[in-house]
């Protein structure tokens, strides 16, 4: 009788995948390397990064990698690739045949479609013959209406042909392939579940965020962490936001609101840059909040770590984010986080470990941020312990090991395999 569990064959899709990334590619080298410690694993995906993943893999076993892309005008950096989404769809349906053939040449236990995190668009790997997991996928997720009609026409427009799209998706053949194919499905949100439930009302279905973090990055966090944050640290108190200034992420309402707070001695710093730059300067002079409000323009990932230790907490109004690393790196600097009640955020923050906001008609959602800011501002002693909050539930649920180990549990009873072999 043997202790170790078998491991199994895995092929994954991963279209986005490569190391030292945020967002999709992070998602995908990262699951698939802790993956990797319990099973082999073959990877598709396109040649973006192809460099550092050949370098970052080459003493990795478990891992083989199989680079496709279209050629000419249609691959990624040619004509086609001036839209990644058009290109992720047809990439899809074109990668099938190297995922049929690698198939029959492994026999893989289980196959996997991992990145793009988005359940409506084709997962070519649905057509390779053997149990299909599903996700983490989100996208289900859309703008409140009331934010929407107040959005420049930018973004509404932007808004309203995703929606569009995402509504088409419903009777795409094939998207419902892999909707009817999937033996499980990872939905990041509870409204992703409820629109995968509603392409098939009989496929197993579970909750995990798509975002994490590694001990390595929590060790790399606790040594710039020189110093225990105490009560005296949050005067004057500093509110962080950071991510791409477009009308999504909504650092308006962050502005907004701490104009109503009227938090004399609160600092506001706005990390990032994009095209609501201009209007979030001119609003933020209309408020007469120039002297609380800093614009730090585009920072690295370093950086933000730092801002994140030297700020109180971070206030993320976004208003349908599948995901957000921002908010699991904020705990993980033990600071309390701001959010609404919607999608990624609302799944990721732990109860205790911050404040969520309703997200109703723009004026209430604005009144009820400033009223969050002026408790973290009013009680350091709350806010610290809700940070510790936040830090601990980094460590219990958002390691990227631990999503392998929740996986792992869907590969073993698709496959059924006992924990041990005889």
């Amino acid at each position: 009788m043997s202790d170790c569990p078998k491991r199994l064959k895995i092929l994954v899709s991963a279209y986005a995948f490569a190391p030292g990334h945020c967002s999709e590619p992070a998602v995908g080298w990262n699951i698939v390397n802790e993956l990797a410690k319990l099973h082999d694993v073959w990877v598709v995906t396109n040649y973006i990064g192809k460099e550092s993943i050949d370098k970052h893999l080459k003493n990795n076993s478990h891992i083989q990698v199989q680079y496709f892309d279209m050629p000419g005008p249609l691959s990624r950096t040619g004509l086609l690739g001036k839209s990644a989404q058009m290109h992720y769809y047809l990439w899809q349906l074109a990668a099938i045949k190297t995922m049929k053939q690698m198939h029959k040449s492994v026999q893989f236990d289980v196959c996997h479609h991992l990145t793009y995190v988005k359940y409506w668009a084709p997962a070519g790997i649905a057509w390779v013959d053997a149990p299909l997991v599903w996700g983490p996928i989100g996208g289900g997720d859309g703008m409140p209406h009331q934010f929407l009609v107040k959005a420049p026409n930018r973004a509404k427009i932007f808004e309203c042909i995703r929606e569009a799209m995402r509504k088409l998706s419903h009777i795409d053949p094939f998207v419902r392939k892999a909707a009817n194919k999937a033996s499980h499905a990872i939905t990041v949100t509870p409204e992703t579940h409820k629109a995968v439930r509603s392409l098939n009302s009989e496929l197993e279905i579970s909750i995990m965020t798509q975002v994490g973090i590694s001990h390595s990055e929590l060790d790399e966090i606790d040594q710039i962490s020189d110093v225990t944050q105490e009560e005296g640290d949050l005067n004057p108190c500093i509110f962080l936001c950071v991510g791409n200034l477009i009308y999504l992420k909504a650092v308006h309402l962050a502005i907004q609101a701490l104009g109503h707070a009227k938090l004399q001695n609160a600092r506001l710093w706005i990390a990032g840059s994009g095209q609501e730059d201009k209007r979030l300067k001119i609003l933020t002079k209309k408020l007469k909040l120039s002297d609380q409000v800093e614009f730090l323009g585009q920072v690295n990932r370093c950086k933000v770590m730092q801002l994140m230790q030297d700020s109180t907490c971070l206030v993320h109004a976004s208003l349908h984010d599948s995901g957000g690393f921002v908010v699991v790196e904020a705990m993980a600097n033990s600071r309390p986080v701001i959010c609404l009640k919607l999608a990624g955020p609302d799944v990721i923050v732990a109860e205790n470990a911050g404040l969520k906001v309703e997200a109703n008609d723009e004026s209430a959602t604005v009144m009820a941020l400033a009223q969050a800011m002026i408790q973290i501002a009013s009680n350091p002693a709350a806010a610290i312990t809700m940070g510790k909050h936040g830090r601990r539930h980094v460590e219990n649920n958002l390691l990227w090991r631990n999503k392998a180990d929740k996986i792992n549990s869907i590969y073993r009873s698709l496959t059924f395999e006992s924990e041990t072999e005889i």
